[in-house]
């Protein structure tokens, strides 16, 4: 599999749990795969190839003003911004650019931090891909005679995708602590929910019984 998961589920379909194996029950199956394969499950993964993202020329890049940060997280954000660099997924930017996004930061439940940018002027001058969206009622009809299910979600699916230069310096965003644009394909961003899926259908084309709405990857027997 080309790309790190962080959950993957065994489930039985209620109805037909009694002709299920007992043998493959005691097995444990996901515990098994969890741990032959427990490579896939650390990290992040990185699908082939690199996306770019078109630009409507006639839209005026919006290099947007700094925000200030709230004195009590300024530490954590400046913790989290250097973990996502050692993680090469954001870089340094010491040029001029064009477009800038405005830094926003999301508190978690659990008192962790997530990195996000304000993307609203840099979506007005990005383009749709228009890529058809499978939805549930595109999938059910698959699995009228399936008995067992396994789910696998792939973790920060978008970050599994890697910008190209020329687009990275599209989502150059500002922080009290300089510059950074993403090298992985940002949340946020219009085109990003398309561009994964075709990516994730491009992957998982050939394979039988096998389902995948954006990150979340259906395989049923």
């Amino acid at each position: 599999m080309p790309y790190s998961v962080w959950k993957l589920v065994c489930c039985f379909k209620h109805e037909n749990i009694c002709t299920v194996d007992k043998a493959i029950e005691r097995e444990q199956p996901t515990a098994d795969v969890l741990t032959e394969f427990s490579d896939l499950f650390e990290g992040y993964g990185l699908l082939d190839g690199e996306v770019h993202l078109e630009v409507d020329r006639n839209v005026m890049p919006v290099p947007l003003p700094l925000r200030k940060l709230p004195v009590p997280i300024k530490e954590k954000v400046g913790r989290k911004l250097q973990h996502l660099q050692d993680e090469g997924n954001i870089a340094p930017v010491r040029e001029p650019s064009a477009w800038i996004s405005a830094l926003l930061v999301v508190t978690k439940a659990n008192g962790d931090i997530r990195i996000c940018i304000d993307t609203k002027p840099l979506n007005k001058a990005l383009l749709r891909d228009h890529y058809p969206m499978p939805t549930i009622d595109d999938v059910l009809p698959q699995l009228a005679n399936a008995k067992v299910f396994f789910t696998v979600d792939a973790k920060n699916a978008f970050w599994q995708l890697a910008l190209d230069e020329e687009s990275s310096k599209l989502t150059t965003f500002e922080t009290p602590f300089g510059k950074f644009r993403w090298l992985r394909l940002p949340y946020g961003v219009k085109p990003a929910p398309e561009l994964f899926q075709r990516r994730m259908n491009e992957v998982l084309s050939g394979l039988s019984r096998v389902a995948c709405i954006a990150d979340d990857v259906l395989v049923y027997g």
